[in-house]
């Protein structure tokens, strides 16, 4: 099976007693060797802005969080250890649950963490009440009493006018904050016409990993208003990320019904890829009927990407009727380790 791409999640499952956020007075307990600075807050907006005026330091404030949001840690390289730090030289971000793996059932803290140079956010990290931080020497600005409502206005505000890296993690931000203000502000920011493309395909991913129901909803308003048969894919993708029992099913469709051949061809791939119950069945009705030689032979490369599509391909070499197809399915049976697909090679070359 190819890699899924985008995935930010690794294969081992962690999950913590919840840290509640400190009084104020005292440094949250995950945090180790920071120079601490602690005010009440109930908008980062301005401290914020007056902050990094003598060189680059970090603010810091917890809102609720999604029940996944514990997860949220820095990896080393090798995706193992879980620890962020405030020099930001981890391996990589992202949730430790194990696919599969049952979610939460209460919403957990999020700690959203800011580094800001001159009162301009330089990155953003989101994290688990339960991720060890090593502040390094750094200084680290704890806000308390911050509303989520404020939370989501300055995170939001950055999506659309930050470089990258600050909107990304924005994003992620706000994908990882509890309630339908994060939802509404999802759909605010999909329906501003001026967001720049690669923050639309954040956001659809986003929306997709994290938000559930909300998100698949926001998909599927959105699909057939993108223009973009790129960003058409990329959605794709980010419905077979959400888990909603819809989501599927809108997939299927645009495999049907979509204007551009290759945005069927790469819903047929994703349907395999993820391994969709009656993915099997549904692609080869695909690729009997479709008008697209494109999306045809695309058919058969989604088929080798099941967990059991040897049978199918092997149906189709025996059983097709147009010979690119028959083709194809001998090809992607030939990468097969499958005795199966084996003995199918010798029955066609005639011999061992």
């Amino acid at each position: 099976m190819i890699a899924r791409a985008f995935r930010l999640l690794v294969p081992t499952l962690v999950v913590a007693p919840l840290v509640a956020a400190p009084p104020l007075g005292a440094a949250p307990p995950a945090v180790r060797d920071a120079t601490w600075i602690q005010r009440s807050a109930t908008d980062p907006a301005p401290l914020v802005a007056a902050a990094g005026r003598d060189g680059a330091e970090w603010l810091a404030w917890t809102v609720p969080g999604t029940p996944r949001s514990i997860e949220l840690c820095c990896f080393d390289r090798d995706w193992r250890n879980r620890r962020c730090t405030l020099e930001g030289r981890e391996g990589g971000w992202g949730s430790s649950r194990a696919e599969g793996a049952l979610e939460p059932t209460a919403a957990a803290e999020l700690h959203v963490l800011v580094e800001v140079d001159r009162g301009l956010p330089l990155r953003v990290r989101s994290l688990g009440a339960d991720c060890p931080i090593e502040g390094r020497g750094r200084t680290l600005m704890w806000l308390h009493g911050v509303t989520p409502e404020a939370s989501l206005a300055l995170l939001g505000s950055w999506v659309r006018a930050t470089p990258d890296v600050v909107a990304d993690g924005a994003l992620a931000a706000i994908a990882h904050h509890q309630g339908a203000g994060a939802d509404r502000l999802f759909g605010a920011l999909a329906d501003h016409s001026g967001l720049e493309r690669k923050r639309r395909e954040t956001l659809y991913f986003w929306a997709g990993e994290a938000r559930g129901r909300a998100g698949f909803e926001l998909l599927d308003r959105r699909f057939d208003a993108e223009r973009s048969g790129d960003l058409r894919e990329h959605m794709l993708f980010a419905l077979t990320q959400n888990g909603s029992p819809e989501a599927f099913a809108r997939v299927r469709r645009a495999a049907v019904d979509d204007r551009e051949p290759e945005v069927r061809s790469q819903a047929l791939f994703w349907l395999a890829e993820s391994d969709a119950p009656g993915a099997a069945s549904f692609v080869l009705e695909r690729i009997a009927t479709d008008p697209s030689a494109e999306v045809r032979e695309q058919g058969v490369f989604a088929l080798s990407q099941l967990e059991n599509g040897v049978p199918e391909l092997l149906r189709l070499l025996r059983e097709g009727r147009e010979p690119e197809v028959r083709r194809q399915a001998l090809f992607w049976l030939g990468q097969s380790e499958d005795p199966r697909a084996l003995a199918a090679l010798e029955e066609v070359l005639g011999g061992p």
